[in-house]
């Protein structure tokens, strides 16, 4: 059974002790006033408040930021009069096409859009403006005499009904005062003649509005632009399509980079000048600006353009062969992943990358708190901020590769070279922010 100290030393083999040092940290930034003073329970429930009173707001000032974006329907809102064209259709169906809620929209109206409606949707309107008016009068004739024409039918339908009774009664050679219809056969015949005559009066009428309005040379003018230019909208409404999520996530985060910046900085002024209560919140605020330009990366990798690009590249790899591509996917995410916290490792929580930054500005390398010239050791977390020099035997940095006095490799620099560990290497896992 291993005991506790085995336990540690194979954490510490594992290197997990600078995880646990980093939750730790991360621990006492939100919920603690300093190392010394956590926060009370009451004191812990206002800050949450607050986190969630600020967030909701945040999600509100995203929905405004996507509201800025011009979605394609906006840009193009005539793309609906370019779908489903036959333009070999009959001349009804013409009809009603310039009757389905035709665009409308003026010059002022255009000028007050933040955004510009394509040209061809501003020429579809230019193009419908001269024979819109007879459009709607022809429409309404049409749909004036086909309700006309639906009556009649169903007023037949019913006479014919009372047609057989009265043929029956007529061949039985039944009295008028017996019968059960108050007209004769006869006599329903001729109502029935009349409306069927009325009803082909009618129809003629509209087949000669729907052609008369069909012929002129404005609507045949009309459908050939339509024609002409529907392959071109198609295309650029796909192009904007296309970019319309990045440009979203453009929004989105210049809406939070400003947010996450301010809390930041207020939280390392709050941090040099020792005010343990505005380090907190800020610290707190930081977290939840933080959150979402965190899921809106995310969101924007899995179903942005970018993501799209990937599936058309491991599409063409494997040629329609879906079962390996989602195997190339499967690959290829967790290696982006990789090189990203490669990438994380080596030069953003670089120990001797961070080290030599803080020695630089004069700070400690382990809680980046500001250093007197003389000091050897840290006032705040007793970090020992020197080395011995092997070959000089005088007081160098840690971290730093070369001895300051004789510019000869540290003890450090060559056991690291060599693959050897340091017996104390230095912390520099407390972030400065």
């Amino acid at each position: 059974m291993p005991s506790i100290a085995d336990l540690k030393n194979i954490f510490k083999n594992l290197k997990l002790e600078k995880v646990t040092k980093l939750f730790s940290l991360f621990y006492t930034k939100t919920f603690k006033i300093s190392e010394q003073e956590p926060l009370n329970k009451l004191s812990l429930v206002f800050v949450i408040f607050i986190d969630i009173f600020v967030f909701i707001n945040v999600l509100a000032g995203l929905q405004y930021a996507t509201s800025m974006v011009p979605s394609p329907t906006d840009i193009y809102p005539c793309q609906y009069l370019f779908q489903d064209i036959n333009f070999n259709t009959n001349n009804s169906s013409k009809v009603y096409y310039f009757n389905r809620n035709p665009i409308y929209y003026s010059k002022d109206t255009q000028n007050k859009l933040p955004y510009q409606i394509d040209p061809i949707c501003v020429q579809t309107q230019d193009k419908f403006n001269p024979i819109r008016t007879e459009a709607k009068k022809v429409y309404d004739s049409v749909y004036g005499l086909q309700s006309g024409i639906n009556k009649r039918d169903n007023k037949i339908n019913k006479l014919k009904n009372e047609y057989d009774s009265a043929l029956l009664e007529k061949i039985a050679s039944q009295k008028k005062e017996n019968s059960i219809n108050l007209k004769s056969a006869d006599e329903i015949k001729l109502e029935i003649d009349t409306l069927t005559q009325n009803n082909s009066t009618d129809k003629t009428e509209i087949d000669n509005l729907q052609n008369k309005f069909a012929e002129q040379e404005s609507v045949k003018d009309y459908f050939k632009f339509i024609d002409n230019n529907k392959e071109k909208l198609d295309n650029n409404r796909s192009n904007s399509s296309f970019w319309y999520e990045g440009q979203i996530f453009l929004a989105q985060v210049l809406f939070l980079i400003p947010l996450v910046a301010i809390a930041l900085f207020w939280h390392r002024f709050s941090l040099r000048k020792e005010w343990g209560f505005q380090a907190l919140i800020s610290w707190n605020l930081f977290l939840v600006f933080l959150i979402p330009v965190i899921f809106q990366v995310l969101a924007f990798v899995q179903f942005g353009y970018v993501f799209s690009f990937i599936i058309e590249i491991i599409g063409a790899i494997f040629s329609g062969f879906l079962v390996f591509g989602v195997y190339g996917l499967i690959v290829i995410i967790p290696l982006i992943g990789i090189g990203i916290l490669k990438f994380l490792q080596r030069f953003v929580f670089n120990d001797k990358v961070q080290a030599a930054k803080r020695i630089q500005k004069m700070k400690c390398v382990h809680c980046a708190r500001k250093l007197r010239l003389d000091d050897k050791f840290c006032p705040f977390c007793g970090t020992d901020q020197l080395q011995k020099c092997n070959t000089c035997d005088m007081q160098t940095y840690n971290h730093l590769k070369y001895c300051k006095n004789c510019g000869s490799k540290t003890e450090q620099t060559r056991n690291e070279e060599s693959g050897e560990k340091t017996d104390n290497p230095v912390d520099t896992t407390k972030s400065s922010f």
